[in-house]
């Protein structure tokens, strides 16, 4: 057995027990050192990688510097393991994209989108790279082209939960952009939507 693995595992146990906002940098950094431990005992250890990429974007969401580049580079990584699994890739290019934008770094956050939005995938994962999208853009004031990424999502067979948060932020969008009568449209799919999911 890979011992860093597991004590890492233990690690992970002990730290999902502490009450949010009280987390340990000091055990997000054991827990990354048992991964790259754990990474030199068996190289091809994919839980490993992607579990060093999480918590690189945590430490770097904590204020550290330079690990951002490192998690990037283990996702290519990951993605590496698994060359013609497009699918995979799309969700890990999207959940880059979701760790920049908790970082402030849209336009960054919007690259790794168009490169998720690229591979052939399944609606499902289309759907949160869409989602993604437009919510960066709504960050970034751009309405329009917020508003042309939920909508494409609302044309594909999504996961029903994306659907309905794409309806709720599209009425944001619509709001902010000054078309209140689209806003409440999309408002009230939104309430339709969740009201029945609650039923």
């Amino acid at each position: 057995p890979n011992y860093y693995r597991m004590r890492g595992d233990f690690l992970v146990a002990v730290n999902e027990k502490v009450p949010p906002g009280l987390e340990s940098n000091a055990d997000l950094e054991e827990i990354y050192a048992d991964r790259a431990m754990a990474l030199r005992a068996d190289p091809l250890a994919g839980e490993s990688l992607l579990d060093m990429a999480n918590i690189a974007f945590d430490l770097t969401r904590a204020g550290y510097e330079g690990l951002d580049a490192d998690a990037v580079d283990q996702y290519r990584q990951l993605m590496a393991l698994s060359p013609n699994f497009s699918e995979s890739h799309s969700l890990l290019w999207t959940l880059l994209a979701v760790a920049y934008m908790d970082a402030g770094e849209m336009e960054r956050s919007l690259d790794f989108l168009d490169s998720a939005l690229a591979l052939e995938s399944s609606d499902l994962s289309r759907s949160k790279a869409l989602f993604v999208q437009g919510a960066a853009f709504y960050e970034l004031d751009e309405y329009d082209r917020s508003i042309v990424a939920l909508l494409r999502l609302l044309e594909i067979d999504a996961d029903p939960e994306v659907t309905l948060q794409a309806h709720r932020l599209l009425a944001k969008v619509y709001s902010e952009a000054g078309e209140p009568q689209l806003a409440s449209e999309q408002y009230e799919q939104y309430v339709t939507m969740r009201d029945s999911d609650q039923g």
